[in-house]
Parts: structure tokens; C-alpha cells; sequence
């Protein structure tokens, strides 16, 4: 019984050495509208074998506009500009040009091997399909030149897991206002969801009952005006005798 519970021990420290060399860069949300307005933050959960990261480099895609990335404490921030793999209209002017690479450096320990920091960036996002992936390759530098490169791309994003060291990403999503577009054509006379029909039935139901509701109460005051007539008339009969 010891001779398991040591084991099992040994299991457990080797899986808690293992875990934070394993712990790859990614997005937080990773899903952002197509043509649209984006924010979201890469989480670097480690540095480099005990070491502190004490640098972060990322490259941004050519398709990817108004890049801002976000203020945090104890890093600077550098970025560099270059051109866009196309012109892209906005506001009525053409731009042609835009952040490339957004660089941290960190202005005193770094980021200790065994926390997690956050790095956020606001940006447009290209029109595309929902499901286009967006790649951001990611460098962490330590000190001594130690450094861990979170470039791989892989061909899809169901494969992302199966790389040793796979750059972040996010995944397209049908652009602002379609999905609304999509459920109005569906109700128009598309084909419908089985839940958009519970839903419609629902409401219909609902309002049925409201008709028949209504319905009911004025057969109710009716019969109570017809009562008072009766019982009026009586009484009017009575005081003529």
C-alpha cells in the first residue's frame, strides 16, 4: 500500500513539474465577429524552466486593422508598423499600413515561471467565412537567451492541440448582424429550426390562452350586467305595488 501511495506521489510531482512547460500561449475569447471590432487578451501561463519571462514579441496578421494594444503595468510596450496584405476602406479613407508586431518588455523582475499574465489587444478583424482561423505567432524571452517560440501552425484548428509549441489564435464568426438576418429568412418562409418551431408554437400558445382568457372574463361580466338588470327590473316591479 505505501509502495502505491508513493508512486502515485511521484506521478503527481512529475505532473505538476510537466504542467507549466506545457501551458501554451492562447487567446481569451478566441472568437471574434468577422469585420468587426475585436478585444481580447493572450494569457502566457509560464516562463522558461524557472526562469521569468522578461520579453514577449507577436506578430499580428496582414489582414488585421486598428491594432491597440493594452497598457500593462510594469511592461513596455513597442509596436511596429508595415503594410497591409491589402487596402482596407474605413470611414472613407484607404488604409494601407498597420501594426505588425507588438513587442512587451518587462521594466523590472519579468513574469515569475510559476504566474500568468495577460496581454490584451483590441483590433478590427478582416471580413471572411466563419470558421477562418487568425494566427498571431507569440515569442517568450528569459534571461541567459532562453526563449519559447509559439509559432507552429497547424493546418486546421482541431489539430492546434497536437503541437508541441502551436502559435494562438481566433476563429471568425459570422459577422455583427447575419445571424439575426439568417434567423428573419428562416421565419420568412426558409426552412426552420426545430426549436425556432417549439418557439413559435410556444408564443402562439401563449397568446391563445391571453383570447381565450379575455374571452371568458367578458362572459363573466356580462352574465354579472344581465344580474344586475334582472335584479334591478325586480325591484323597480316591486316599488310600483
Amino acid at each position: 500500500m505505501r509502495k502505491i501511495i508513493v508512486a502515485g506521489a511521484a506521478v503527481l510531482m512529475a505532473v505538476a513539474i510537466a504542467t507549466p512547460a506545457s501551458a501554451h500561449v492562447t487567446a481569451t475569447p478566441d472568437e471574434g465577429p468577422a469585420a468587426g471590432f475585436f478585444k481580447t487578451s493572450f494569457r502566457v501561463g509560464h516562463g522558461c524552466e524557472g526562469k521569468p519571462t522578461t520579453k514577449i514579441s507577436m506578430q499580428v496578421p496582414g489582414t488585421v486593422s486598428s491594432v491597440h494594444p493594452q497598457v500593462v503595468a510594469g511592461w513596455d510596450i513597442d509596436t511596429k508598423i508595415g503594410k497591409l496584405d491589402e487596402p482596407i476602406e474605413s470611414h472613407g479613407e484607404t488604409i494601407t499600413e498597420g501594426v505588425r508586431e507588438i513587442t512587451w518588455t518587462a521594466t523590472d523582475e519579468g513574469l515569475p515561471d510559476a504566474l500568468m499574465q495577460e496581454f490584451g489587444v483590441s483590433m478590427a478583424l478582416p471580413d471572411g467565412e466563419p470558421g477562418d482561423p487568425l494566427w498571431f505567432p507569440f515569442v517568450q524571452e528569459c534571461p541567459g537567451g532562453d526563449s519559447h517560440e509559439w509559432i507552429e501552425i497547424p493546418e486546421t484548428v482541431e489539430e492546434w492541440g497536437d503541437l508541441e509549441a502551436p502559435a494562438p489564435y481566433v476563429v471568425l464568426t459570422a459577422a455583427e448582424g447575419e445571424e439575426a438576418d439568417a434567423q428573419e429568412t428562416a421565419t420568412d418562409g426558409g426552412a426552420m429550426s426545430e426549436e425556432q418551431i417549439r418557439t413559435i408554437a410556444a408564443e402562439e400558445a401563449s397568446e391563445n390562452d391571453s383570447s381565450n382568457l379575455i374571452a371568458f372574463l367578458g362572459v363573466i361580466l356580462g352574465a354579472i350586467g344581465v344580474a344586475f338588470g334582472v335584479t334591478a327590473n325586480m325591484r323597480a316591479r316591486k316599488a310600483e305595488k
